[in-house]
C-alpha cells in the first residue's frame, strides 16, 4: 500500500458521509488530486477489492469492509500502537479479535474488528439517535458507531475499578485492549466455589447500574471470562445502554435472569430473584 492508496480510501470515506457510492467528482475535491492520479489509485483498490465500483446512474465508488480496516490499522500503525499483528482469537457475528504486540511496551494486546452488518439490524435501531443529522448511513459507520460506544463503556468502567478489559486505543471501527488471558465462563464445567463467581458477576452487574449507570444488555456465560476464581473480566459492551433508557429494567433483569439460569443449570445453584432485586432496588 502507498500514501495515495490511503489517501484515496480516506477521501472516499469523507464522501460516504453524503454518499452511497461516492462519485469520482467528489473524489477529485475530496483528495485534491490530478484526474490522472485518482484514477491510478481507483484502479490499484479495486485490484486489492478494498472498493466497490457502481456504474448505474454514474460512476461512484465506497469503501469495502477491508478497505475501512486498512484505514483504521494505518492509523494505529502511524499512532504507534501496535508493532505485530497476530493469530485471530476469536470471531463473532459482529466482530473479529487479533492477537496483537503493542509498540512501545512489547506487551500483548487484543484488537477487537467491528463487524456490524445486515443481521444485525437491531443494533441500527440501537443507535439510531446518534445518526439522524446523517444523510446516508452505511453499514462501516454503523460499525465505528460500534467500536466507539464499546470503548466509551470500557473507559468508564476500568477506571473505575471494575473488572473490564483496560481500554488502550480506538480508531474508527477497531478498538485495542488488554490482554484477556483466560477462560470462558460458557466452556468450564467445574468450579470450586461457583457461589463465590456468580456472587463477583452479580456484584458487576450491580456496581455499573448504580455507579456508572451502565447495563451491559447482553450479558451471558460468552461474555464472561474466568482467569481464575478470584478474578474474572467482563467483555462485549457494544450494546450496553444507560440507566436512563427507556427500558432499562427489561435489560437489567435480562442480564440477572442470564447470568442466574446458567449458574442453575451449570452448577446447581438456585438464588431467589427477589433478593436480588431487592439488592438493586428494582
Amino acid at each position: 500500500m502507498r500514501n495515495g492508496d490511503y489517501h484515496i480510501l480516506n477521501s472516499i470515506e469523507r464522501g460516504m458521509k453524503k454518499y452511497q457510492y461516492v462519485p469520482l467528482s467528489a473524489i477529485f475535491t475530496y483528495s485534491g488530486y490530478t484526474k490522472e492520479d485518482v484514477n491510478f489509485y481507483l484502479n490499484r483498490l479495486l485490484n486489492y477489492k478494498l472498493i466497490e465500483m457502481q456504474k448505474n446512474k454514474f460512476i461512484g465508488y465506497k469503501l469495502k469492509m477491508d478497505g475501512y480496516d486498512c484505514l483504521a490499522l494505518n492509523a494505529l500503525i502511524k499512532a504507534d500502537i501496535i508493532e505485530a499483528f497476530g493469530n485471530k482469537l476469536g470471531v463473532g457475528k459482529e466482530a473479529d479479535v487479533y492477537d496483537v504486540l503493542l509498540s512501545n511496551s512489547k506487551e500483548r494486546a487484543a484488537v477487537k474488528i467491528h463487524r456490524i452488518g445486515k443481521t444485525s439490524f437491531h443494533n441500527v435501531r440501537r443507535y439510531r439517535n446518534y445518526i439522524e443529522d446523517r444523510r446516508h448511513i452505511s453499514w462501516l459507520y454503523i460499525s465505528r458507531l460500534s467500536a466507539s460506544k464499546e470503548f466509551e463503556a470500557l473507559k468508564i468502567l476500568h477506571k473505575g475499578g471494575l473488572p473490564v478489559p483496560r481500554p488502550i486505543f480506538h480508531n474508527r471501527h477497531i478498538i485495542v485492549m488488554s490482554f484477556m488471558n483466560g477462560k470462558l465462563l460458557a466452556n468450564i464445567n467445574y468450579l470450586k466455589t461457583p457461589n463465590k463467581v456468580l456472587n463477583k458477576i452479580l456484584d458487576f452487574i450491580y456496581l455499573a447500574f448504580k455507579n456508572f449507570n451502565i447495563i451491559h444488555s447482553d450479558l451471558s456465560e460468552f461474555n464472561i471470562m474466568i482467569l481464575n476464581e478470584q478474578k474474572l473480566l467482563i467483555f462485549d459492551f457494544p450494546q450496553w445502554i444507560s440507566a436512563d433508557h427507556p427500558q432499562y429494567l427489561f435489560y437489567l433483569k435480562r442480564d440477572i435472569f442470564n447470568i442466574l439460569n446458567f449458574f442453575r443449570r451449570k452448577f446447581n445453584i438456585i438464588i431467589d430473584k427477589k433478593e436480588i432485586f431487592d439488592k438493586f432496588e428494582i
